[in-house]
């Protein structure tokens, strides 16, 4: 450990360190400013949330300045984020199982309940296209209810 330094200049002795750490991050998307392509405020917000959720993608702190490019993944994702909730609505999602095995006597443990997508446009979709678009938007929670509620009935089947 170290002594610090106090601003006086007078040093102080090192502080015992608690028991637990902590680990903070920081991703944040940026625009320059208002310019010409914005015609309002929720146009400039838009542009700065897009250039945040690029950031996120690259990985914990992370700062992303916004491009004119980056609208067509928003449209992209808006896209998607509707194709989504129709999916949803419409019970287009397929949960497939993967069985968890207790390694030390090989005995089925149970089994993980895995949601894929075939988009009509797109094909089929992994699970890292579609759930954060999902996480950042209400669907995650009816996404959540639609793979539980699927379980559930297969599970209600199997007995």
């Amino acid at each position: 450990m170290e002594c610090r330094r106090e601003p006086s200049g007078r040093q102080t002795p090192p502080q015992r360190e608690e028991w637990y750490q902590s680990r903070h991050s920081a991703t944040q998307g940026h625009i320059a400013g208002l310019t010409a392509d914005h015609a309002s405020q929720n146009d400039l917000l838009r542009d700065a949330e897009t250039a945040m959720h690029r950031a996120k993608q690259g990985g914990a702190d992370r700062i992303e300045v916004f491009k004119a490019d980056m609208r067509s993944e928003r449209n992209d994702r808006a896209s998607i984020e509707a194709d989504l909730r129709r999916a949803i609505e419409k019970g287009q999602l397929r949960v497939f199982y993967q069985p968890i095995i207790r390694l030390p006597h090989e005995e089925l443990a149970g089994f993980e309940a895995l949601v894929r997508w075939h988009h009509p446009r797109l094909g089929l979709m992994q699970p890292d296209d579609f759930i954060p678009i999902a996480e950042d938007s209400d669907l995650i929670t009816k996404l959540g209810s639609f793979v539980l509620q699927k379980a559930s009935q297969d599970a209600g089947r199997w007995q």
